[in-house]
C-alpha cells in the first residue's frame, strides 16, 4: 500500500477558495436571475435595498438549510441509488435538448416561428 503524500496547507486553501468561489458565482446566478424574471419588463432597481430584502439573502439560507438537512448523512460508498441515476441522466437529456433548441433558434429564428405558429 502507498503513502499518501499530504497536500501543502496552500494547496487545500486553495481548494477551498475555489469551491467558496463557485458558490458565490451560482447564488448570484440564482439571485439575478430569479430578479430578471420575476420584475416587470422595464423597471430599474431603485438603489440600495436592506439585506432582508435581497433575493440572494432568502435563496443563501435556503440553500444553508438544504445543505443542513440533506448534508449531514453517512454515505457508503457501495451504496446504489439507481433512482439518482436515472433523474441525473433523464436531467442531463433535457439539458442537451435545450441548448440544441437555443441553438436552433439562433441560426435560424424564423423558421422556428414558423413550425410553432
Amino acid at each position: 500500500m502507498a503513502a499518501t503524500i499530504p497536500l501543502p496547507f496552500w494547496s487545500r486553501l486553495s481548494r477551498y477558495w475555489v469551491w467558496c468561489l463557485y458558490i458565490a458565482l451560482q447564488l448570484k446566478a440564482i439571485a439575478t436571475t430569479f430578479e430578471l424574471v420575476t420584475q416587470p419588463l422595464g423597471t430599474m432597481s431603485g438603489g440600495p435595498i436592506y439585506f432582508w430584502q435581497d433575493t440572494a439573502f432568502h435563496i443563501s439560507w435556503a440553500m444553508a438549510l438544504f445543505v443542513i438537512v440533506f448534508g449531514t448523512r453517512d454515505i457508503d460508498a457501495s451504496e446504489q441509488h439507481p433512482g439518482m441515476i436515472l433523474a441525473v441522466a433523464f436531467e442531463s437529456m433535457v439539458v442537451k435538448l435545450f441548448i440544441l433548441a437555443v441553438g436552433i433558434w439562433v441560426r435560424h429564428p424564423c423558421s422556428i416561428l414558423r413550425w410553432i405558429y
